[in-house]
């Protein structure tokens, strides 16, 4: 059955086309909307850096016909440009679930005002409309900007006027709203304008304009008058531009969107047009994504109204279209419908009791009344940051961006705690996009196609040339920096092949040969890595090249032959960021060697929060100079079997769902022991070694994998694999094509965390992916350098679908 619903009953009687005919407006939209499409957010965690910083993100994929994430493994093709569109550095990143994270290390070369991290996946490729997301960022201290310029010459870059009619023209002898946007506004921009006709007779006193430089007015045109409109900034400087003329047949609509339970659609014509339409069907289609309501109504009037209940709306964007007798496309308008959201708020507050030096433990709290898990990502900044400016938070880049043709300026304002205000304000900015991103040609006659696949992870294929097939059994492929190992079955003719695989470019890769009898013995291979990304095909979209400047090309300027002082705009790196062999304390840098003893085994992607580490040191080993004791002491249940087998089971005594599971141990980034992937390969004697041989210990007790199960990271001081010969074992070769390796987020050092630029521009903590638990609460540690408190950015998505975005200021005090 088509997911379409034909609304408000008409009879057949009263068409003058056949039903045929209706049915291909139906028919056509659903087919072009018959591939899902996917829709992507990135979150990063700042939206200013200074060159040799390190931009983190986390990118979410939503399936917004359901409403819900993509759960769906992807891989994430992302690439940072430079404002000339030229690649700094591109990377793939492994989506899992709909969630991936990645970082750029951004050069100390880079120059310029702006760079853009874009990503896109390559099922994205099969639809005309751009479904990639690219997040605008400020380079802050990288370039010398002269100011010194008429007023003139800034106008012509900043304070340019569009119009945008409602339905996307004027009509004469009507009521008509016109939407206003002054294009790349300043503080000194003009908040109110005026309208008037060519005689110099105004028409529209005051046009009043929000921050953004958005507003609209109401007024009749006459047939072939001009309009212009112009205003006033503080500084004095003034601009004008002139209004397209108005159409002397027509039909054009005005939308109230601001009743709390209804839509009201008011359709209008004038005389000159009532006598050639008067009977005739026309048609109101409510649409989105595949789904379409169809309205038939005809003109008695020069006005016709239609009120819909918005629960009979989609929730967020809905798109109106008007259609003629004819079915042709006439008018369009966007509006946002806030009923039913599925968002959920947060609170972010101290942890109590926290006792960590320098840091303190912040707790997020989910409200909502039914929990479903969620992944959040979080960036903490000085209290006094001025770099986090987003242009989108996830509300905005899921529920408007995906409908409007153009990149959204400060979107994500609009839907940040929407209130009557803001739900004016951003009814004003949807009706100044005009028409939606959807063009009615390519929906009747080109729907898209499926030509490009959706890829999750690589595909390994090649040969054993040493296989015995009658012997072998199959070929284990895997490597140190991720849990999976892989098991091929080797063919006949000794091929093997693994699909799916999760590999991290440049990383080695290690195959072993595993006979019948579960011996291992080094294989001798052939291999080749698909898909290849040596060509990522990814270029920086033109809006972004290319910044839209007006819709109307006669704009005249009102000069004002002042001109400002000579001034330039310098920030310097010298105080902000130092070498990593300089060590700060307060006031002052002194390089020299470090020599404390670190850990230098921490997994990739762990989280302080979450594991304890341990240090096997000469006085660890005279205390307990076995593993086993090492590990009991550490809360663990140990068994040698009488054959000299390990078994680790969980901590005595612990309740709650997974506490029982013995945990999955990995040996020197290999694992050994994990039931939920059927591997039983626990080294023999491994509790009964002596701990003079083992270097570190990760661990957590929390069930945190799939399985229900908590993880024993353990590093032998030589750091090989378990084994005396391995090299004898292992064949392994280097993946030339892989996902960017997860890398634990950590601060740079900071030249001084007391100065105001590290106040403005500096990070605290990021948490690229914070598991919320069933309570709905997760809690996160938060090195406090010498802050008083910190603004906390909160971005993400419940597995049903509830959206997240907050912003809070938490005081350390």
């Amino acid at each position: 059955m088509k997911p379409l619903l034909l609304s408000l009953s008409f009879l057949l009687c009263l068409f003058s086309f056949s039903q045929s005919s209706l049915n291909q407006i139906l028919d056509s939209y659903e087919n072009y909307f018959e591939l899902s499409r996917e829709t992507l957010f990135v979150h990063t965690n700042k939206t200013s850096y200074l060159p040799g910083e390190t931009i983190w993100f986390t990118a979410y994929l939503y399936n917004r016909k359901e409403g819900i994430p993509l759960f769906a493994n992807a891989n994430l093709i992302c690439a940072l440009f430079n404002e000339n569109g030229e690649i700094i550095e591109s990377i793939l990143v492994n989506v899992e679930e709909g969630v991936g994270s990645g970082h750029i290390e951004l050069p100390k070369s880079v120059q310029g005002e702006k760079i853009f991290l874009k990503a896109r996946t390559n099922w994205m490729k099969n639809f005309k409309e751009d479904d990639s997301f690219t997040v605008p960022l400020d380079l802050i201290g990288t370039y010398t900007k002269s100011v010194t310029q008429s007023l003139s010459e800034t106008s012509k870059a900043q304070n340019h006027i569009s119009f945008m009619p409602e339905g996307g023209h004027l009509l004469a002898h009507t009521i008509n709203t016109v939407g206003v946007k002054l294009l790349n506004p300043t503080k000194s921009s003009p908040t109110s304008l005026r309208l008037f006709s060519n005689g110099g007779t105004v028409l529209v006193h005051s046009i009043k304009t929000n921050e953004d430089g958005i507003g609209k007015f109401e007024f009749i045109p006459l047939p072939d008058q001009e309009y212009y409109v112009e205003g006033e900034g503080e500084n004095g400087e003034g601009i004008i531009a002139k209004l397209g003329k108005a159409k002397s047949r027509g039909i054009t609509l005005s939308v109230n969107n601001l009743f709390d339970d209804k839509l009201a659609i008011l359709l209008k014509t004038n005389e000159e047009t009532l006598g050639n339409i008067k009977g005739k069907d026309h048609f109101v289609a409510v649409h989105r994504d595949g789904i379409l309501t169809l309205n038939a109504f005809q003109f008695d009037d020069t006005k016709h109204s239609i009120l819909i209940s918005k629960d009979k709306l989609l929730k967020g964007v809905n798109i109106i279209t008007v259609f003629d007798h004819n079915l042709n496309p006439i008018l369009e308008r966007l509006i946002f419908n806030e009923a039913n959201l599925k968002t959920t708020k947060a609170s972010i507050s101290k942890v109590p009791n926290f006792r960590k030096k320098d840091s303190v433990g912040l707790k997020i709290n989910l409200f909502s009344k039914k929990q479903a898990k969620a992944r959040l990502s979080v960036s903490v900044l000085p209290e006094e940051t001025e770099s986090m400016s987003p242009e989108h938070s996830i509300l905005s880049a899921f529920l408007i961006q995906p409908y409007v043709k153009s990149p959204l300026e400060n979107a994500a304002y609009y839907l940040r705690n929407l209130n009557r205000t803001k739900k004016y304000e951003l009814d004003n900015l949807l009706l100044t996009v005009g028409w939606s991103r959807y063009d009615w040609a390519d929906i009747f006659g080109d729907p898209p196609t499926k030509k490009f696949a959706s890829e999750n992870g690589f595909q390994l294929t090649g040969k054993v040339l040493n296989a015995e097939p009658e012997s072998d059994k199959f070929l284990a492929i895997y490597q140190r920096s991720q849990l999976q190992m892989y098991q091929a079955e080797i063919s006949t003719n000794k091929d093997f092949g693994v699909t799916n695989a999760v590999l991290h470019k440049g990383e080695r890769v290690y195959a072993t040969l595993l006979n019948q009898r579960n011996k291992t013995e080094e294989p001798k291979i052939t291999v080749e890595i698909t898909p290849s990304y040596k060509d990522l095909n990814i270029t920086l979209s033109e809006p972004f090249l290319n910044p839209p400047m007006v819709f109307y090309s006669n704009v005249k300027k009102v000069d004002n032959p002042s001109k400002k002082e000579d001034e330039s705009f310098q920030t310097t790196l010298d105080d902000f960021l130092i070498d990593d062999r300089t060590i700060a304390l307060d006031e002052v840098t002194v390089t020299e060697n470090r020599i404390e003893k670190k850990l230098v085994h921490r997994p990739a992607g762990i989280s302080d929060a979450i594991f304890d580490e341990l240090k096997i040191t000469t006085e660890e080993v005279k205390k307990r100079p076995t593993l086993q004791l090492v590990l009991q002491n550490l809360g663990y249940q140990t068994v040698i079997t009488p054959l000299g087998g390990s078994i680790i089971l969980p901590r005595p005594g612990a309740s709650g769902p997974g506490t029982a599971n013995p945990p999955i141990v990995i040996v020197d980034n290999v694992v050994v022991y994990n039931p939920s992937r059927n591997i039983f390969n626990m080294p023999p004697n491994l509790l009964s070694s002596d701990s003079a041989a083992f270097d570190e210990i990760y661990y957590t007790h929390r069930p945190i994998e799939m399985g229900y199960r908590g993880i024993l990271y353990i590093y032998r001081k030589y750091g090989s694999y378990v084994g005396d010969t391995p090299e004898e074992r292992f064949a392994s070769f280097v993946a030339t094509e892989g996902f960017q390796r997860p890398k634990e987020f950590y601060n740079p050092q900071y030249a001084s965390v007391s100065s105001q630029k590290f106040r403005t521009y500096g990070t605290l903590h990021w948490e690229n992916q914070l598991d919320i638990n069933e309570s709905g609460e997760a809690e996160f540690v938060v090195p406090t350098l010498k802050q008083d408190g910190a603004k906390v950015y909160v971005e993400g998505i419940t597995d049903d679908g509830s959206l997240i975005s907050e912003y809070q200021t938490v005081s350390f005090e």
